[in-house]
C-alpha cells in the first residue's frame, strides 16, 4: 500500500499507528515527555508538509524514527545561546 505524505486519510492512518511508536522512541532518547511530544509533533508536520511517497507504512514509520532521533541530537531554538548580533 502506497503512502502519500500529504493525503489527509493516510496522514490519519500513519498517525495513529506510529505516533505511540515514535513516541516510545524519542521518549527513551530525551528522557523527556514534553520533549519528546514536542519532537514527535515536528516530525509529523515535516512528514505531512513535505508530501513524500512512501511504498509502505514501514517505511514511513522509518523515516519518521530517523528524522525524529536526528533532532534529539540537535538543540532546540529555545536551548541555542544567542549573542546579540542574531547568530
Amino acid at each position: 500500500m502506497e503512502i502519500q505524505s500529504n493525503d489527509e486519510r493516510a496522514f490519519r492512518q500513519v498517525y495513529e499507528q506510529v505516533f505511540p511508536i515514535l513516541m516510545r522512541v524519542v521518549y527513551h532518547v530525551t528522557n523527556n515527555q514534553d520533549l519528546a511530544e514536542e519532537i514527535c509533533q515536528e516530525a509529523f508536520i515535516r512528514f505531512f508538509d513535505k508530501g513524500m511517497e512512501f511504498a509502505t507504512l514501514n517505511d514511513a514509520k522509518y523515516w519518521l524514527i530517523r528524522v525524529s532521533k536526528k533532532s534529539c541530537h540537535q538543540p532546540s531554538e529555545a536551548e541555542s545561546p544567542r549573542d546579540e548580533h542574531g547568530g
